[in-house]
């Protein structure tokens, strides 16, 4: 059994969908790490980036270049994540939200990555954290907008 009691990677937690990068080469500080939001499709406009090469057209991502070189996240603010019909995550300053639908109902988590890295521990009932969650809840589905995505526009 994998973490969280899961068999597999059709969730939204971490450890199924966040993947490592590592790059190495000209104007890549040596040993340095960075903890920055990016999405696969922003790997081949950095690599670009990084060559000196236009991106092609048909490339949807953008270059966080900038961020390797200063330890500031200059890239993005936040990620919007998905998967099928059912779930749908926002990440966005340590924090994370994901939103399901099961059936008629709706359940939710919101987890502060920094201290709960391992997201055990939801905090989406906790009175500290409703403004936060209203905040973030605006935030996916302004993504979700953005995005075209039509699925949280259902889940009421």
């Amino acid at each position: 059994v994998g973490q969280h009691g899961l068999l597999g990677k059709q969730n939204l937690y971490d450890h199924s969908c966040r993947v490592p990068f590592v790059i190495s080469g000209p104007g890549v500080p040596r040993g340095a790490t960075r903890d920055h939001y990016a999405y696969l499709l922003d790997v081949v406009p950095t690599l670009c980036d990084i060559l000196g090469l236009p991106a092609p057209d048909s490339v949807e991502g953008e270059s966080f270049a900038p961020s390797l070189e200063s330890n500031r996240n200059v890239h993005r603010e936040r990620l919007f994540l998905g998967y099928g019909e059912s779930q749908r995550a926002l990440k966005q300053d340590g924090y994370k939200l994901i939103e399901y639908k099961v059936g008629d109902k709706r359940h939710t988590q919101l987890f502060d990555l920094r201290e709960d890295p391992w997201e055990l521990t939801s905090l989406h009932k906790e009175p500290s954290h409703q403004a936060l969650l209203s905040n973030l809840r605006a935030a996916l589905t302004e993504e979700a907008s953005e995005l075209d995505d039509p699925v949280p526009r259902f889940w009421g």
